[in-house]
């Protein structure tokens, strides 16, 4: 093989392994965004996903503890309205029976009223 030969074949090699690395990059699927990031930042991004995920899992407890504090303050809310309408049924039918028992005790004058006539 003379020179000429040889240059051109290592220049077509070098142009097929550029060209074949070029394809296999275009090829390549794309890792999810997630992924690149976590990779390009190392170890920080491995830990910066645990402390968002354990974030995540904390807000989840502190949104359902939440949750229960809110049941809670309603049932105590729902007690404390029974017992009101219950005082106040209980004073109003107190107060009914002491207008009925009163209205009882008044003297009754008839039709005519006290003196004898009429109210017109």
């Amino acid at each position: 093989m003379d020179r000429k030969d040889s240059v051109e074949l290592v220049a077509a090699f070098a142009v097929g392994a550029i060209l074949g690395v070029g394809a296999t990059l275009l090829l390549r699927p794309e890792p999810a965004r997630r992924q690149r990031l976590v990779r390009s930042l190392g170890r920080t991004g491995r830990r910066l996903s645990r402390g968002a995920r354990r974030a995540g899992h904390e807000a989840g407890q502190a949104g359902e503890a939440l949750v229960g504090a809110g049941r809670e303050l309603l049932e105590q809310f729902r007690g404390e309205m029974a017992d009101a309408v219950s005082a106040a049924r209980e004073q109003l039918a107190q107060d009914v029976y002491d207008q009925l028992r009163g209205a009882r005790r008044e003297p009754r004058h008839g039709r005519h009223g006290p003196r004898g006539r009429s109210h017109r």
